[in-house]
């Protein structure tokens, strides 16, 4: 087993060291508003039914795709890409190395990955969607990335994995190759807003976690709300509020001036308690099952 993966392993599962890949599914539901206050799902879909029983996560809409990353055999990982319409799916990456988080490049031309190479470092890569190559390298002085959201074509955020002194946020410049540091002892999602600021989770003291957005028009940080320590995976909707999964529901954190949480919604009984992430776009959500 690859000793880079024991990060991945810790920031996907919280787990030992010693842990497996989890065994997770990725379900699809459609989505509808009936009000403000009123999130109705419906319509599921088990994604990933022919792998059962291996490890299925981070789902990523591009175009009428969800991109995954999936396992195939002794903890190696390539990303597969599920067409919504044709019901058909497809390898994207196929190599002896690990990818993982794919996420849609601002020019919608490309799509990035983390690559665990063969020496172990944890790399960005930049790959075309029509896979006319093999891609190339982002940042490569960087080794250490964990995750990663794209803030327009130039600027990448980067989730950098840091055990000794605390995961950082740093914000890299592909043109000017640069980086400067956001944040450290941070939660591993991080999201574009509408407007193209970064938000993402702050673990204070005294078990306090705190939404912050990072304003990039004048390169500051503000604080937006306390969330409930645990709650680490979320996503924005297209008008700018938070969407959470928790055990008991669907809640959604309000962005504008009636700020605060809101529980909007309900989940399955049978997924109640073993959803860890949610992807969404304008009407639909990807939902992470862990089975282990």
């Amino acid at each position: 087993m690859k000793p880079a993966l024991f990060f991945f392993f810790w920031l996907f599962t919280i787990s030992t060291l010693t842990a497996q890949l989890p065994n997770t599914e990725v379900w699809l539901f459609s989505y509808r508003m009936e009000n403000a206050n009123d999130l109705t799902i419906y319509h599921p879909r088990l994604l990933t039914w022919e792998n059962r029983g291996g490890y299925n996560n981070q789902p990523h809409f591009i175009n009428n795709e969800v991109y995954i990353t999936r396992s195939f055999g002794n903890n190696q990982t390539d990303i597969v890409s599920y067409n919504l319409s044709k019901n058909t799916k497809s390898r994207v990456t196929n190599s002896s190395l690990s990818e993982y988080s794919p996420t849609l490049h601002p020019d919608k031309k490309h799509f990035s990955v983390v690559r665990v190479e063969e020496n172990n470092d944890q790399r960005l890569w930049l790959m075309p969607l029509d896979r006319s190559d093999q891609g190339e390298v982002v940042a490569p002085e960087i080794t250490n990335v964990g995750y990663h959201c794209w803030l327009n074509k130039n600027e990448v955020a980067l989730f950098l994995v840091d055990e000794s002194s605390g995961h950082e946020i740093v914000i890299y410049n592909t043109s000017s190759k640069t980086k400067k540091s956001i944040a450290t002892n941070v939660g591993r999602t991080m999201k574009r807003m509408p407007n193209g600021d970064l938000l993402f989770i702050r673990k204070g003291n005294y078990g306090k976690w705190f939404f912050k957005r990072y304003m990039m028009a004048n390169n500051r940080s503000a604080t937006m709300g306390e969330i409930p320590e645990g709650s680490e995976d979320f996503d924005v909707l297209p008008d700018g509020d938070i969407i959470q999964i928790r055990k008991d529901g669907i809640f959604v954190y309000r962005t504008g001036s009636d700020r605060g949480w809101k529980k909007i919604g309900t989940i399955p009984a049978f997924l109640r308690g073993k959803i860890t992430r949610v992807a969404t776009d304008d009407r639909r959500l990807a939902l992470v099952v862990n089975k282990s």
